[in-house]
């Protein structure tokens, strides 16, 4: 997960999650702003592949929160049934050694 501002001094946020979405990143990316909804720069920030687009306000931050532990838990369940083989592979796997 990355976490990324629109208003950045070397690169616009809209920028990097451009740079970021070329190069392959798939994972979410959550953008933070100032701007106002309907604000052309929102817009063009929440078009470069945003996940989620949320206001530097308590509400935002709320939302953050949640959407933070809501992929945290995502990325757990995934570890874990990697982690946690099948039954049937086990035994094929036990069969071949």
């Amino acid at each position: 997960c990355i976490i990324v501002d629109n208003q950045m001094p070397v690169m616009s946020g809209t920028a990097c999650v451009l740079e970021l979405r070329r190069l392959g990143f798939r994972n979410l990316v959550i953008g933070v702003t100032g701007d106002p909804v309907g604000c052309a720069d929102r817009d063009e920030f929440e078009a470069a592949g945003l996940n989620a687009c949320l206001d530097k306000s308590t509400d935002g931050m709320r939302a953050m929160c949640q959407l933070l532990l809501a992929d945290s838990l995502r990325e757990q369940r995934a570890l874990a049934s990697f982690m946690d083989p099948s039954p049937v592979l086990v035994e094929r796997f036990d069969d071949a050694v």
